[in-house]
């Protein structure tokens, strides 16, 4: 798995991953969730769907990506250089 793109919240950092077989996968921290054909998908996925079940690591309060602002257009997010997988 390797983290090509992130965005920085608040809250914390979410990553657009690259699997092995070529499948993009929006990332919380080091929550992986669902698989996609493309970093498009994932990045739509992460900004508009709010099905996703993300839990704040130290206050345990559920969080809402759509909430925080995550860019649904690559633009918004950066290219990980340096950031461990």
């Amino acid at each position: 798995m390797t983290k090509i793109l992130y965005f920085n919240t608040v809250v914390g950092t979410f990553y657009i991953a690259q699997g092995m077989q070529g499948k993009y996968y929006p990332m919380y921290e080091d929550e992986r969730f669902d698989a996609y054909d493309n970093m498009f998908d994932a990045i739509e996925a992460l900004a508009y769907d709010t099905s996703f079940t993300l839990m704040h690591p130290e206050m345990g309060d559920p969080l809402d990506p759509t909430d925080l602002g995550v860019p649904d257009d690559i633009s918004g997010w950066k290219v990980c250089e340096g950031v461990p997988d």
